[in-house]
């Protein structure tokens, strides 16, 4: 045995074991986890922004005066795939984890603390430079532990200067001398999100965040989760967050602060419907929405989108003055100092009246990350619209087809609750599913309404080959009601140009959000980053107007030709006028006749004259029943006693029916009854009503 090696060995660890036992204890912080609001997202949604997450934590031992903080890796998981806006094709995402609660404490009180311009007394807004992001290319950011009087009140603020002494720190621009050594700054309280889209595309990570502990009884440090953007799979539901890692990459804390709570609520979030309606294909070329005398309505149908909750349709941010209007469908850019996304935090919380979240620059292609792309928006797609007529749709929500909703006061997307939406086009060759949008510009005028009552302003479908669309962003809503948004759609039909004549022409429309999935860019691979709101393709194709032919249609309720004897029998002679020439200005228009008998016996349906365009307005068609169609020599038709429909492809039409024995000795005529296939409320020609609208 070597003694002296024994003894050295014996010695060392003597040391050793001395500076152990020497060593700082460990400073355990703990937090618990909450949801400041659980907000209805839409199922519907592939964007939808959940519910702020906060880290409330406590304890802790004091750090040393101007010492660096010891730092800190957060990780939360949604259970959903994460889908908010990334930067450029990197990890990094708009997702912001916010210190401290800037904004929520008043200037006397942080006064007295010792704290101007930290932790909850930092401003907040970009007007304000007490926010200070971390950007992602700088972490670790600068952060020390910094107490003003070096004693256990007040809160252990993070300054960006390790400088050490007594004095207070001043906010910038104050007055306050900084403490002794170097001028203390706040430290960054904002930190990037990253969220890896191949491996963990639920979870966002927060790497390098300082951690300086509260220590004081009474005292909280607050960690922030928002702009959490997820896609619910249309799954109905609640949404939890859970913090599903908490730790410490270096210093000498240790963090205890998982657990879940519930940050949104999946709820199936657009109900659709749609007023049908008839048009007829005698509308003249001028546009009256509503009606107005002397044309037929051109009221095709009036489109609804209704919200299951109050915030299924948002704006795209929240204007704080009437004067500070930003409808966001200009793509001009937004002035991020007079709005703000959804929330002052601690404060009155409307975090879900706006698709937009917390406005931060994180620099790189998100310097406004938060922002939403637009507001909510409402489609319209349409299918085997006639290639004959004219369709409009209202710029704005209407209350009816003559009467529109009132512009908010300010323009759209001020501080009024009113529902209002405004009408988009594409712009640049693009189309209605993807980023490029203009405001449409009115074409063609509603009815001059009489008082305050708003006319209604409208635009013309771009149709192609039968298909068109039309789409609405959102600039106002109301927050205390589920309200529904209505459009109009117009149909005109020039009388030269009926539609085909034959069975009806059957139009459709689906009703959904937009954009939809797909119809954006995506980046990185798998995440779809440019447009944001953005939404499950939805709707089903409804049928909603039935566009019928220039028709009038006469009954005849009683026609024979009935064979009483050998030489006994009965004969119907039928006249049909178009009526379409007059000297009151009348646009007629020429057309053929169906006739269809009813009866025993009676004659296959034919269509007459069987030649030419048709009968021309102040022309007639006249025949006995035995030969409808004047044929030489005459069809063997058998005796027949019914009646007989004449629908004729003109407006205007009227019949005449004359049945004699062919003894002349018994006859009787009478007036055939007019059929209108105009809604009730079709106006007349000139004072006329005999036996033009409805049955005479």
């Amino acid at each position: 045995m070597n003694l002296r090696r024994w003894i050295t060995a014996l010695a060392v660890l003597a040391v050793f074991t001395a500076v152990a036992s020497a060593q700082i204890p460990i400073s355990q912080v703990t937090c618990t986890v909450s949801a400041p609001t659980a907000p209805n997202i839409r199922s519907e949604g592939v964007t939808e922004r959940v519910g702020d997450l906060k880290l409330t934590c406590t304890g802790g031992l004091a750090p040393i005066p101007g010492g660096s903080s010891d730092r800190a890796t957060i990780v939360v998981d949604y259970g959903y795939p994460i889908t908010s806006q990334f930067d450029g094709a990197t990890a990094n995402t708009e997702i912001a984890l916010v210190i401290d609660e800037p904004g929520t404490m008043t200037n006397a009180v942080a006064t007295s603390l010792g704290i101007q311009g930290y932790g909850p007394n930092a401003g907040f807004g970009v007007a304000n430079a007490n926010i200070i992001p971390c950007a992602v290319a700088a972490q670790p950011c600068p952060a020390f532990g910094y107490n003003t009087n070096n004693a256990l009140t007040g809160y252990w603020v993070m300054s960006s200067s390790n400088a050490t002494g007594t004095g207070t720190p001043g906010a910038p621009g104050g007055s306050n001398p900084p403490p002794q050594g170097a001028a203390a700054t706040p430290a960054a309280n904002v930190y990037q999100g990253s969220v890896d889209v191949v491996h963990h595309p639920t979870q966002v990570s927060f790497a390098n965040v300082p951690l300086v502990p509260p220590v004081n009884s009474g005292v909280e440090r607050v960690f922030r989760v928002v702009n959490v953007r997820i896609n619910p799979n249309g799954a109905t539901g609640p949404i939890t967050g859970t913090v599903v890692s908490t730790s410490v990459i270096a210093g000498v804390s240790t963090l205890v602060g998982t657990g879940s709570a519930t940050v949104a609520t999946s709820a199936v979030s657009l109900s659709t419907s749609v007023a049908n309606g008839v048009v007829s294909s005698c509308v003249t070329t001028a546009l009256n929405p509503g009606g107005t005398p002397g044309s037929v309505p051109a009221n095709a149908a009036l489109l609804k989108f209704g919200q299951n909750f109050t915030t299924a349709f948002k704006p795209r941010e929240l204007a704080l003055s009437a004067l500070a209007a930003d409808n966001g469908v200009t793509g001009t850019g937004v002035d991020l100092t007079s709005v703000t996304g959804f929330y002052s935090i601690g404060g009155s919380s409307v975090a879900n009246a706006s698709e937009s979240g917390l406005f931060v620059n994180f620099g790189g292609t998100l310097t406004s990350a938060g922002l939403a792309t637009s507001g909510t928006r409402l489609k319209a797609v349409f299918a085997n619209l006639d290639a004959n007529a004219t369709y409009y749709v209202s710029l704005s929500p209407v209350a009816n087809f003559s009467t529109g909703n009132t512009v908010p006061a300010g323009g759209p997307g001020d501080t009024t609750t009113v529902p209002y939406a405004v009408l988009l086009t594409s712009s640049a060759g693009a189309t209605a599913e993807t980023i490029a949008y203009a405001a449409q510009a009115a074409s063609g005028a509603g009815p001059a309404n009489p008082g305050p009552v708003p006319a209604v302003q409208v635009a013309p479908l771009t149709v192609t080959k039968g298909a068109a669309e039309a789409v609405w962003e959102v600039t106002n809503f109301k927050q205390s009601s589920a309200d529904t948004y209505a459009f109009a759609l117009y149909a005109v039909y020039p009388s030269t140009k009926p539609p085909t004549i034959g069975s009806p022409t059957t139009a459709t429309v689906a009703l959904s959000y937009a954009p939809t999935n797909g119809t954006a860019s995506t980046s990185p691979v798998g995440v779809t980053t440019v447009w944001v709101p953005r939404f499950s393709t939805v709707g089903a194709a409804n049928t909603y107007i039935s566009v019928l032919p220039c028709q009038t249609t006469l009954l005849f309720p009683f026609v024979t030709n009935l064979s009483v004897t050998a030489s006994a029998h009965w004969e119907t002679g039928i006249a049909i006028e178009n009526t379409g020439l007059d000297p009151l200005q009348t646009v007629g228009q020429t057309g053929s006749c169906a006739l269809n008998f009813y009866g025993a016996n009676a004659p296959p349906t034919m269509t007459v004259p069987t030649s030419g365009a048709g009968i021309a307005p102040g022309a007639g068609y006249t025949f006995i029943l035995s030969n409808p169609a004047n044929a030489s020599p005459p069809p063997a038709y058998s005796s027949f006693t019914g009646y007989m429909f004449a629908v004729c492809n003109f407006n205007y039409g009227h019949g005449f029916a004359f049945i004699t024995d062919n003894t002349n000795q018994l006859s009787e005529g009478y007036l055939a009854l007019i059929l209108s296939s105009l809604p009730a409320d079709a106006p007349t020609r000139g004072t006329f009503t005999l036996g033009e609208t409805l049955e005479n």
